[in-house]
C-alpha cells in the first residue's frame, strides 16, 4: 500500500484505529468523517465515524431513511480496508415497494475536500458478500476491490479467477491467477481455505485462514500467482481442543490467532489456555501467547517466543485504567485469570503489541480491550467498550483510514480552545504561575520550555507541549 505524502497526512486523527466492523444505525451524525451518496434504490445514505485512539474502539454509523433500528439485527458490515478506503456492505430489507437487496459502498477518507462514498456498480460477484474482501489502494486516489473464485479446468487443474473492480474504469473485469506449482498436490486443502482476514502486502493481497495459512497473490502482476504460506503448528492445548483428526478444524481459529505482515515479515500470534487441557476450572482463564515470525520470501523457519498472562505487570501509565477484576490492590499484582481474553489482534504499527478483547462472561456485550507489550511483558492500556449485542466470532479491524482524515475548522478551533483552557489552568497554578509572570516580562521561548519541562515532570507533558504550541500561535 503506498504511503501518503507528508502533505496528505492529517495530524488531527490517530494514525491507526481499532474499528468495530459492525455498523450502527444512527440519526444524522455530521462531522469531519461524514460522507454521503444514494443507494441503488435512490435513497440518500450517510456514513460517519466516531474515531478514537486505540485500544479504544472506533465505530461506523449509517443514516438512511430506508433503514430502521430493527433492520440491522443482521448488521451492515465493514468488510475490507486499505489505506484511505473502507468497503461497507449494507443489507436493505424487503419493503412493500421493493425486494430485499444489498448494496456495497467504498468510503474514501482522503481529499481533495471532504470524504466521499461511492456505490459499487452491479452485477456483484458472489464473494463480494463475504465479511472479508480484498481492497488494494493503488495511489493517486485509485483502488481495486478483488474477489478470488476457485475454478477447475477440464484436466482437473485449479486456478483462481480474480473478479476485480477498478475505480479508474468504474467496472468489473476478470483476471486469471495460476496456482503456484508447489501447491498442485494441495488441491484438497484450498477449498477449505475460508479467510477470516484480508490485508495488502505491497502490490499483493493476502487472504488469511488462521488454521490453513495465508494465500498471497500479486494481483497487479502481469502473470498473477496464488501461493500458500503455511502458519506455525497449533499450540498443544489448541491442537487437542481444535485440531482433532481432520484436515482442518471445524471451529474458526480467529478467537485464538491473528496474522499480519510488517516490514517483510509474516507475524502470527496464538493464545491457548493451558490449564484447560488438564483440569478445567471455570474461574481460571490464564493464557499463554506464542508470537512467531518468518521472512515473507526467505526461509520458512518461524522464530518464536512466548508470554504468559501471569507474568504481566502494568506500566505506570496503565494504573488509571485498572479495574477490580484484573487488579489485586492488596498484593499489587494483575489478576488476568479472572477475565476471559480472546481474539488477539497484532498491532501492525507497533512491534510486539497485541490487543485482546476481554470480558467477565463470554455472553456479555460489554468488556475491555487490553493492549499488551508482549516482549516487555507489560499491560499498557485497558479501555472499556460497550457493544449493542454479542456476535459470534466478533473481532475488530485494525486499519489506518483515520490518518487521511482532517477535522473541520470548527472542530480544530474547539480542540485549541480546550487546550487553551488546560494551559490557562496550568499557568495559574504553583510554580507555573511564577513562570507565567516571567513570560509576561521576558516573553522568551526559554521560559516557555521551562514550563513544558515542569509539566512533563508532573505527568502533564502532552498538555504542556500543545499548550506551548497554542501560546506561540
Amino acid at each position: 500500500m503506498p504511503e501518503p505524502s507528508s502533505a496528505s497526512r492529517r495530524p488531527y486523527f490517530p494514525d491507526s484505529v481499532l474499528l468495530d466492523p459492525f455498523v450502527h444505525l444512527a440519526p444524522p451524525l455530521k462531522n469531519a468523517t461524514t460522507a454521503s451518496t444514494t443507494t441503488s434504490a435512490l435513497s440518500p445514505i450517510e456514513v460517519s465515524f466516531e474515531v478514537v485512539d486505540p485500544p479504544g474502539l472506533s465505530r461506523c454509523f449509517v443514516n438512511c431513511s430506508a433503514l430502521d433500528a430493527g433492520d440491522l439485527s443482521a448488521p451492515a458490515v465493514v468488510t475490507g480496508a486499505d489505506g484511505a478506503f473502507l468497503l461497507i456492505r449494507v443489507a436493505f430489507p424487503r419493503r412493500d415497494d421493493r425486494e430485499m437487496h444489498t448494496d456495497v459502498f467504498i468510503y474514501k477518507a482522503a481529499g481533495p475536500g471532504k470524504p466521499s462514498l461511492h456505490l459499487l456498480p452491479r452485477p456483484y460477484p458472489a464473494g463480494l458478500y463475504s465479511d472479508h474482501v480484498g481492497v488494494l489502494s493503488c495511489g493517486d486516489g485509485h483502488y481495486l476491490v478483488v474477489v478470488p473464485e476457485r475454478r477447475f479446468d477440464g484436466g482437473g487443474r485449479m486456478r483462481y479467477d480474480l473478479q476485480v473492480f477498478s475505480s479508474e474504469t468504474n467496472s468489473w473485469t476478470t483476471r486469471t491467477a495460476r496456482v503456484a506449482s508447489d501447491l498442485e498436490g494441495c488441491y484438497r486443502l484450498l477449498p477449505q481455505h475460508e479467510p477470516s482476514k484480508v490485508f495488502s502486502v505491497g502490490d499483493s493481497l493476502a487472504w488469511v485462514a488462521t488454521y490453513l495459512g495465508v494465500l498471497l497473490c500479486d494481483v497487479l502482476g502481469k502473470d498473477p500467482e496464488m501461493r500458500l504460506i503455511d502458519l506455525p503448528p497449533l499450540m498443544p492445548t489448541n491442537r487437542v481442543d481444535l485440531g482433532g483428526g481432520f484436515v482442518a478444524p471445524v471451529r474458526s481459529m480467529r478467537a485464538a490467532r491473528d496474522v499480519i505482515c510488517k516490514d517483510g515479515w509474516i507475524r502470527c500470534i496464538e493464545i491457548e489456555y493451558p490449564l484447560w487441557s488438564n483440569k478445567f476450572n471455570p474461574m481460571e482463564f490464564r493464557w499463554t501467547a506464542m508470537i512467531s515470525k518468518r521472512n515473507l520470501f526467505g526461509s520458512d523457519i518461524w522464530e518464536a517466543f512466548t508470554v504468559d498472562s501471569a507474568s504481566l505487570s502494568p506500566t505506570s501509565s496503565c494504573f488509571p485504567d485498572l479495574f477490580p477484576e484484573i487488579w489485586d490492590s492488596s498484593r499489587d499484582r494483575l489478576t488476568l485469570n479472572r477475565v476471559i481474553s480472546t481474539a488477539p489482534i497484532l498491532d501492525a504499527y507497533h512491534d510486539n503489541v497485541v490487543f485482546m478483547k476481554t470480558k467477565l462472561h463470554p455472553g456479555h456485550p460489554n468488556g475491555w480491550v487490553l493492549a499488551v507489550d508482549t516482549r516487555n511483558k507489560k499491560l499498557v492500556r485497558a479501555v472499556p467498550f460497550s457493544a449493542r449485542k454479542v456476535y459470534l466470532n466478533h473481532s475488530y479491524l485494525q486499519c489506518d483510514f483515520s490518518k487521511y482524515l482532517c477535522k473541520t475548522l470548527e472542530e480544530r478551533l474547539s480542540q485549541k480552545r480546550s487546550c487553551y483552557l488546560e494551559a490557562q489552568s496550568l499557568l495559574h497554578s504553583g510554580f507555573a504561575s511564577i513562570l507565567y509572570a516571567n513570560i509576561q516580562e521576558y516573553a522568551s521561548l526559554y521560559i516557555l520550555m521551562q514550563l513544558a519541562r515542569y509539566a512533563t515532570s508532573n505527568g502533564l507533558g502532552e498538555v504542556a507541549t500543545e499548550a506551548v504550541t497554542v501560546f506561540l500561535l
